[in-house]
């Protein structure tokens, strides 16, 4: 899409217009008051693409373009007034007029002083944090400057600063001075009088210069950028982007230089860790804390704390850990190695690497490992409906560079089998589940697919032991093997018993989405669909005598938010279960410290003696915080409102530590820092 701008303004056009353009006109107006006599700023965008933008000094009346049919947004604003947003549909053959209505902005105000003396400072700034971190809705230079002179105040002899925030606005603000450490402010409400900071106070900051070493051409291709951390606050927020830490942090994010160093003036005075990362702080606040497109993500790496005064220099050093792992595994049948694939996962960092083999007659690979603490390694491979990953075993890896060797026992099998009815005939698109009876260990192993449409499956790859098999239609009903033997599988589906029950939110309101159940042994099996009442009619469903935990799952954004809820189903229940209310998912983070000898997993303990956080759970979301490495977390999401305690488990998901007892309401986030150890 292309325009041409009639006017003699300061203006940005991208291009030119058909011949089949259309006149566009854009003007201004705000509670009946007219504001010619300001600056004004617009832009028309298509997606996310700037296609034009113009400066309006005070006298132009409007902003004319021509622009060809289709679908656009206005962003506009003015000196003294608030920013909008309007969609605006262009037709051929019809001459569009735009009005951009705009509320006044409130002052906030302040003064800058020095820490020490408690004199002002002038020539400093204060405004809102994403002014300070660049961070605006699309890029451009004519925006930045019109937003500046609206939210960004300068300090005068006095000390004094003014700016303009809409009422309502709830925003982080950065105060900065020369030869002055940073100050962070916030989250802050604006008022409808506006906001009277009062004195501002900032001390000097300190100097730090990061080298890496060693320093290799792998960290010099511009991805690894370099982030110092608050340390002792390492903790994820709920909103990034009104997070104070979440600002500090991204003001002091750079990226590596060529020579391995990376330099931060005006450090605010404090103990800090360096990181070295390929997702710093600064990305991820504008992805929400998701990997950027086209972005890969490799293991951070990170420094001891260390202490920034006012006015000191610190030069500090960090050491990547970089370990080449040669594996040698036995147990397959020669000439099979290449069958499969290498890989190893650090559930410390959450993250997964590919070996490759190095002598697949001898089934040994080799694995770079960037991570210190336990890394799983196993083989996987695909087939049938997808890919299968059996574990091997675990090595430990110390922080700094070297090699190892590993020698592993593996004993792996293809798992096939064919689902039919109660009268024999194939079932096809049946869920099928296989696992071990190790879900709380390092070992433990899970696969999911689906039966083809002649009803036959294929695991490419399982552990060669006892493991149990489900298989489920919710049309036509249940299966489950407790014990694989070698020969194929025939699982013939039984019907199950006939339930109905319906689902509100927190106001009352019926929820659509699937239902998924997880009783044990068959996690996240499909079961119905709630409509739109809320209701949903289960035709076979599996025989339990006591409690199931239900999920939503849906792309609706609130039942993305709502916790689980339990079901009580007695073997005797038929017919109507009941209304169940889905409430706000509650999150909890837990930094258990080493894991007690024995330990084998956390997980969280509910009153009823329930387990939460094993593999058999899929209905919680379980995870480790990948950007902090050096400190083992565990995060458990969309929990139902109630009462927990922390636990280690052993392999066999049985407590050997229990922490205290903890409540957590709707739409809550609790963060643990109690230590895991045995008396």
């Amino acid at each position: 899409m292309r325009a041409v701008v009639w006017l003699s303004a300061a203006v940005l056009t991208l291009g030119f217009a058909a011949a089949g353009a259309v006149e566009v006109e854009i003007t201004f107006s705000s509670s009946g008051t007219d504001i010619a006599g300001k600056t004004r700023y617009a832009a028309v965008l298509q997606g996310r693409a700037l296609v034009a933008e113009v400066e309006l000094p005070p006298g132009e009346v409007s902003w004319k373009l021509r622009l060809e049919p289709g679908e656009y947004t206005v962003a506009c604003g003015a000196e003294g007034y608030g920013n909008k947003s309007l969609r605006m549909v262009v037709q051929e053959g019809k001459q569009q007029a735009v009005r951009c209505g705009l509320l006044p902005l409130v002052a906030v105000k302040g003064r800058l002083v020095s820490k020490i003396n408690g004199k002002p400072i002038a020539g400093g700034t204060v405004g809102p944090a994403f002014l300070a971190l660049h961070e605006l809705p699309f890029e451009s230079k004519l925006l930045e400057r019109h937003l500046r002179l609206k939210h960004e105040g300068v300090s005068d002899e006095e000390g004094r600063f003014s700016f303009g925030l809409l009422p309502g606005d709830n925003v982080v603000l950065v105060a900065t001075a020369a030869e002055h450490g940073f100050r962070v402010m916030g989250p802050l409400v604006v008022g409808s009088q506006g906001l009277d900071l009062g004195d501002v106070a900032l001390e000097g900051g300190g100097r730090v210069r990061v080298r890496v070493e060693p320093w290799g051409q792998d960290f010099a291709q511009g991805k690894w950028w370099v982030d110092l951390v608050p340390s002792g606050q390492l903790q994820e927020s709920s909103s990034r982007l009104l997070d104070p830490q979440s600002v500090i942090m991204a003001l002091l994010s750079k990226p590596l230089g060529e020579n391995g160093e990376v330099s931060f003036e005006a450090v605010p005075a404090g103990t800090y860790v360096a990181l070295l990362s390929t997702l710093p702080e600064r990305l991820l606040r504008r992805s929400g804390g998701s990997i950027p497109e086209g972005m890969t993500y490799r293991p951070s790496h990170s420094t001891s704390p260390f202490v920034v005064a006012a006015g000191s220099f610190q030069e500090v050093l960090l050491r990547p850990t970089r370990w080449e792992v040669t594996v040698s595994v036995s147990g397959l049948e020669k000439g099979r190695c290449a069958d499969f694939e290498p890989w190893a996962f650090s559930p410390v960092v959450n993250y997964t690497v590919s070996g490759h083999w190095e002598n697949q007659n001898a089934c040994e690979f080799s694995v770079l490992l960037e991570a210190s603490g336990p890394w799983i390694l196993g083989l996987r491979r695909r087939g049938g409906a997808g890919e299968s990953a059996v574990p091997l075993g675990t090595v430990d890896i110390p922080e700094g560079s070297g090699k190892k060797e590993v020698q592993l026992t593996v004993a792996i099998r293809s798992v096939e089998g064919k689902v039919v009815d109660a009268a024999g005939n194939p079932v096809p698109f049946a869920e099928v589940r296989l696992s071990n009876s190790l879900s709380c260990s390092n070992r433990g192993f899970s696969w999911r697919g689906k039966t083809d449409r002649n009803g036959s499956f294929l695991c490419p790859a399982a552990p060669a032991e006892p493991l149990v098999v489900w298989a489920y239609r919710s049309d036509l009903g249940w299966a489950m093997e407790e014990k694989v033997m070698d020969e194929p599988l025939v699982l013939r589906l039984v019907a199950g018993k006939q339930v109905s029950l319906r689902v509100l939110n927190e106001e009352g309101n019926p929820v659509s989405a699937q239902l998924q159940f997880s009783p044990q042994g068959a996690e996240g099996l499909t079961v119905g669909v709630l409509d739109e009442k809320g209701e949903a009619v289960i035709r076979h469903m599996p025989t339990v005598d006591g409690s199931l935990l239900v999920a939503l799952l849906s792309p609706d954004a609130e039942a993305k938010s709502l916790g689980h809820f339990k079901l009580f189903v007695p073997a005797e229940k038929r017919g109507f279960l009941g209304v169940y209310q889905a409430l706000p998912g509650a999150k909890v983070s837990w930094w258990p410290g080493n894991l007690p000898k024995g330990g084998a997993f956390c997980a969280l303990e509910t009153e009823d003696g329930a387990i939460l956080g094993t593999d058999a759970f899929e209905v919680l979301t379980f995870g480790s915080d990948a950007s902090r490495p050096g400190l083992v977390s565990k995060r458990w999401e969309r929990l139902a409102p109630g009462r927990f305690r922390p636990v280690v488990t052993d392999e066999a998901c049985k407590p050997i530590w229990r922490g205290k007892w903890f409540v957590v309401g709707a739409g809550e986030t609790v963060e643990l820092r109690e230590k895991a150890q045995l008396q």
